[in-house]
């Protein structure tokens, strides 16, 4: 998810404004406690009408910035939740693949295509488990197998859902031997999983890029999911 960096800058403008209000205030309180200031108040009603009406003007603004501070919060908040609807799965909360192609496409610089890797993997048995146990365990069959998923994937590279039933990991200075040991290593993990739960079958392939040669991301996606599914 994306940081919205212009609520970040507007709140910390407004921390320092902040700020310095609370220091002209206690620079006014610190004047106004001085004797020789309080005679001069007495001595001079339009100054003290100056000094109130300054005074006014200090607090509304402190005021109004707590009250702008406040609103910040809520909307950084909203600001957080949007990203979280647009860049993670509502499902499984692991990236989509909005998320997915955006990453790719700030990190990943043209000439790095060459040494990229790409495995998909998928429920084989995600029908049967909806036919037989029904759509909810079918929903934590996904949600369950994109958390093993991303607990193995991340030392590899970027985890992602690819769409439905499809998921993907996108490696760097892909190798057959990294990829492999992934799976093994995913492989374990669903192993230990069904020795408790509903077991999950799963199906997997993968593409390096260095045999293919292909200039664009779309394509080693595309190419990977027809290998998944024939």
């Amino acid at each position: 998810m994306q940081k919205d960096n212009s609520i970040y800058r507007l709140k910390r403008a407004k921390l320092i404004q902040l700020t310095l209000t609370i220091g002209i205030d206690l620079v006014f309180f610190i004047i106004f406690m001085q004797r020789s200031f309080q005679a001069a108040l007495s001595d001079s009603p339009a100054l003290a009408c100056f000094c109130a009406a300054v005074w006014v003007s200090v607090v509304s603004f402190l005021i109004f910035l707590l009250w702008d501070l406040t609103l910040l919060r809520s909307l950084s908040a909203e600001s957080r939740e949007l990203n979280r609807l647009v860049y993670l799965d509502d499902l499984t909360s692991i990236p989509n693949r909005h998320c997915l192609d955006k990453f790719l496409a700030d990190r990943i610089a043209p000439g790095s295509l060459p040494s990229l890797g790409c495995c998909m993997l998928r429920i084989s048995n995600l029908d049967r488990i909806n036919t037989s146990l029904g759509r909810s365990s079918g929903n934590a069959a996904l949600q369950d197998f994109s958390e093993i998923l991303e607990k193995v994937g991340k030392p590899y590279g970027f985890v992602g859902r690819n769409n439905g039933n499809e998921f993907v990991l996108v490696m760097e200075n892909a190798s057959q031997e990294k990829t492999e040991q992934f799976l093994a290593d995913f492989g374990k993990e669903i192993t230990s999983y069904n020795s408790h739960k509903t077991p999950i079958q799963f199906s997997s392939c993968y593409t390096l890029n260095q045999e293919c040669n292909f200039t664009d991301l779309g394509q080693l996606f595309a190419h990977t999911s027809n290998k998944l599914h024939h």
